[in-house]
C-alpha cells in the first residue's frame, strides 16, 4: 500500500507517461517531451521528495480511464507513488461523469479529478454546466484540481463559490502571465483573482508550473518574476493552504527547466522552516488525504 514515507516532501504535481499504453496526441508537437516519460527517471532527480501525487497528463479523451487505471498498475514498482489525480469530463452530463467516476474509484489511490479548464472558451468556466460537475465530485467526496490562466482566475472563482463544499486546488498558481512586463495590467489582474480564491476556504494552490510559463527568460527575471509568484501565494492563501508541486517533465524543460529537485531548492528557500512543513508536506496531506 503506497503512503507518504517518513516526513519527507510530498510532490504535488507529477507526470509520467506511456506512449505505447496511451494516447497522448499533445506530444507530438514537442520534441523535448514527446518520448515516454516513466517513474525511475522522475525517481532519478526527485532528490529529497518522498512521495508524489499524479496527476493527469493529457491523454486522449477515450483514455482517460485506462491513464489511471495503468499508473495505478505502477504503485507496486514506485513507491514514491502516494495519489492519482485522474482526468474527467465535468462537462459531460451527470449520468456519463457518474458513471466514471465509478470506476475511478476502484482504484486505490484514486484521490480526485482534472479538467483542464485553461483553453475553454471565456465564461465556461464560470458557466452552469462546470458548476452541476462540480457538484457531483462534491457529493463524491473528491477533489478538484483547477487549471486555468490567469484571465480565468475571476471565473472560477464564480463557479467554486457556488460548490462552497468541494475541495479545489488550483494549479500552477493560476497560470500568471510571466511573459509579460511586471507593471503590465495583467499581473494586477492575476493577482486579483488570485486574492478572490484565496477567499474561498475551500481553495489551495499549487507552487508548481511556474518554469514551464517562464518561457525564454534571463535567469534574473526568472527568479525575480517566479520569486513575486511564491511571494503572493503565500502571503495571498497562507502555507497551510499552498503545496508544492514540480509539473515534472513539463517544467523541467525549455530554457527555464528545473529538475524536481532544484524547484524545490528555490521553493524551499522562500519561507520560514514552519512554512515549509505546511507547504512541503502537510497542505498536500490535507487535500489528497494521503496515507501516513
Amino acid at each position: 500500500m503506497s503512503g507518504v514515507r517518513g516526513s519527507g516532501p510530498v510532490d504535488a504535481h507529477v507526470h509520467v507517461w506511456d506512449r505505447a499504453r496511451v494516447r497522448f496526441d499533445w506530444l507530438d508537437a514537442l520534441p523535448d517531451l514527446s518520448a515516454s516519460r516513466l517513474p525511475a527517471e522522475y525517481d532519478a532527480q526527485r532528490g529529497d521528495v518522498r512521495a508524489a501525487v499524479f496527476v493527469q497528463a493529457g491523454a486522449a479523451p477515450e483514455d482517460a480511464l485506462t491513464e489511471a487505471s495503468w499508473v495505478q498498475s505502477l504503485a507496486p514498482s514506485w513507491p514514491a507513488l502516494s495519489g492519482i489525480v485522474a482526468d474527467a469530463d465535468l462537462l459531460r452530463g451527470a449520468p456519463a461523469l457518474e458513471a466514471h467516476l465509478d470506476a475511478l474509484g476502484q482504484l486505490e489511490l484514486y484521490r480526485g479529478v482534472r479538467h483542464l479548464l485553461q483553453d475553454l472558451p471565456r465564461g465556461a468556466a464560470a458557466s452552469d454546466a462546470l458548476v452541476s460537475g462540480l457538484g457531483v465530485l462534491a457529493r463524491r467526496g473528491a477533489s478538484f484540481d483547477a487549471c486555468v490562466r490567469w484571465w480565468q482566475l475571476e471565473e472560477l472563482a464564480d463557479a467554486v463559490s457556488r460548490a462552497a463544499s468541494l475541495p479545489v486546488i488550483l494549479d500552477h498558481v493560476g497560470k500568471p502571465p510571466l511573459a509579460d512586463d511586471e507593471r503590465d495590467a495583467s499581473w494586477a489582474s492575476w493577482e486579483r483573482g488570485l486574492r478572490g480564491l484565496a477567499a474561498l476556504p475551500n481553495v489551495s494552490v499549487k507552487l508548481s508550473g511556474l518554469s514551464a510559463e517562464a518561457g525564454p527568460s534571463s535567469q534574473a527575471s526568472f527568479t525575480t518574476r517566479v520569486g513575486r509568484v511564491v511571494d503572493t501565494a503565500l502571503a495571498v492563501f497562507g502555507p497551510d493552504r499552498c503545496m508544492f508541486g514540480s509539473d515534472w517533465p513539463v517544467s523541467a524543460v525549455g530554457a527555464a527547466g528545473l529538475t524536481t529537485a532544484e524547484w524545490l531548492e528555490f521553493v524551499r528557500a522562500r519561507m520560514s522552516d514552519a512554512e515549509w512543513l505546511q507547504v512541503g508536506t502537510e497542505t498536500a496531506v490535507r487535500a489528497y488525504r494521503l496515507r501516513r
